[in-house]
């Protein structure tokens, strides 16, 4: 089973108020585990590429940086196109 499979079926879950709770929490945390796409800014200062956490907009690499597996400061996971450093 797949993390998005996963999050699809706690999503779909039904209980007591208690269960909703906690099912919602266990959602969140799911949906961290799946990687997204970072956002590019090409926009910041000089002609610098920075690119963002597509959760918190933390930044996640500066120009040519090394890419980072998951956000430090939410802990979203990243997915870099091209096979750099893909998440799996």
């Amino acid at each position: 089973m797949t993390n998005k499979e996963a999050k699809e079926i706690l999503i779909n879950a039904k209980g007591s108020i208690e269960t909703i709770d906690a099912l919602s929490l266990a959602v969140d945390a799911l949906d961290k585990r799946i990687p997204k796409k970072p956002i590019k800014d090409r926009w910041y200062g000089k002609g610098y590429v920075k690119e963002l956490c597509p959760v918190c907009n933390d930044i996640v690499r500066l120009r040519a940086g090394t890419p980072m597996n998951f956000c430090c400061n939410c802990g979203q996971a990243l997915y870099w196109e091209n096979n750099e450093r893909n998440y799996r």
